[in-house]
C-alpha cells in the first residue's frame, strides 16, 4: 500500500512498498511535511498510468537514502511545489539510490512558474539512474540550486542523461 507522510520528523525504513495492483495514478510514497527520511526502501510501481515512486510535494529537509525505485508509470522521483502550507520542497538529498525502468524521468525536479516560488537545493549523489522512458534527470524552471554530483551513473535513458 502507498505511504503518505504529511507530518514532520518521520522516518520510514526497510520496507517494500507498492500501490495496489491495477492502480493507475497512485505513487508509492508521498512527502508533504518536513524532516522526512526514507531509508532502504524498495519501491515497485504498477508500470501503468502516471504514479511516481516518490512524490515530494512540499516541506524541507527530506532525505532519500538507499532506495530502489522501479516500474513506476510516471517519474521515479518527482519533486514539485504543490503550493502546500509547508512551502515548496527545499533541502532534498537523494543519495545511494537505484532508479530504473520507470515510465517518466528517473528524477524530475520542477517548480511553479510564479516568481519567488521555487524548489530549492536538491542534491543527487552516488545514484544509478538508468533505463527510464524519459530523461535520467530533468531539472525544470525555477528549480534553484539543484546539484548533480559527478559520483552518479546516469545512462541508457530514452531521452538522454540530464536536461536542465
Amino acid at each position: 500500500m502507498p505511504i503518505i507522510v504529511n507530518a514532520d520528523n518521520v522516518s520510514v525504513t526497510g520496507m517494500i512498498v507498492s500501490p495496489p495492483v491495477g492502480s493507475v495514478n497512485v505513487c508509492c510514497v508521498r512527502l508533504d511535511g518536513h524532516y522526512s527520511k526514507l531509508d532502504h526502501l524498495f519501491l515497485v510501481g504498477t508500470d501503468i498510468g502516471t504514479g511516481y515512486g516518490v512524490h515530494v510535494r512540499g516541506g524541507s529537509h527530506h532525505i532519500l537514502c538507499a532506495l530502489e525505485i522501479e516500474f513506476c508509470g510516471g517519474h521515479g522521483v518527482f519533486v514539485e511545489d504543490a503550493m502546500l502550507a509547508a512551502g515548496p520542497p527545499e533541502d532534498l538529498s537523494i543519495r545511494d539510490c537505484s532508479i530504473y525502468d520507470n515510465g517518466g524521468d528517473g528524477v524530475h525536479v520542477t517548480a511553479q512558474a510564479a516568481p519567488a516560488v521555487s524548489t530549492e537545493d536538491t542534491s543527487i549523489e552516488r545514484c544509478t539512474i538508468h533505463s527510464n522512458v524519459g530523461w535520467g534527470v530533468q531539472i525544470g524552471a525555477n528549480a534553484e540550486g539543484t546539484k548533480i554530483h559527478t559520483s552518479n551513473t546516469v545512462m541508457d535513458n530514452a531521452l538522454g542523461a540530464i536536461l536542465d
